[in-house]
């Protein structure tokens, strides 16, 4: 089944770069997403209990990384991440993970809250691009 990506801004790439370039002490970036349930084992499996050795994408790339860190991968479904994205509001996806607030999103949106990319199962319709 095809998975669609969203990402809202820079690549990390670009965003790596320009932290590394800036040269400043300051903590690093959290990158902030999640979505459907079946890629998160394969993005944010925690590091090997024995080895400490990273077993995901995202422990792989936070461990070679001290500017941009990626941050909890909150596991949904596909319609709530795209929610999450197109309303910017992280909490879109904490809640709906863990049941909080009724599942509901509490904003505010953007800022720490910012949804920087989101795993959907379907891709967005022209209805939801056009608004």
């Amino acid at each position: 089944m095809p998975r669609t990506i969203l990402l809202r801004g820079l690549s990390l790439a670009a965003v790596s770069l320009m932290l590394a370039a800036a040269g400043t002490a300051t903590p690093p970036v959290t990158i902030n997403g999640g979505g459907a349930v079946s890629p998160q084992q394969d993005l944010s499996a925690a590091n090997n209990p024995a080895t400490g050795a990273p077993r995901s994408e995202f422990s792989t790339f936070n461990a070679g990384s001290s500017s941009v860190q990626f941050g909890t991968y909150w596991a949904t479904n596909s319609g709530v991440a795209q929610n999450a994205f197109l309303r910017n509001d992280l909490t879109c996806l904490i809640d709906a993970s863990t049941s909080a607030n009724g599942g509901s999103c509490i904003g505010p949106v953007g800022g720490t809250n910012t949804v920087h990319y989101v795993a959907s199962d379907a891709t967005l319709t022209g209805l939801q691009i056009s608004s």
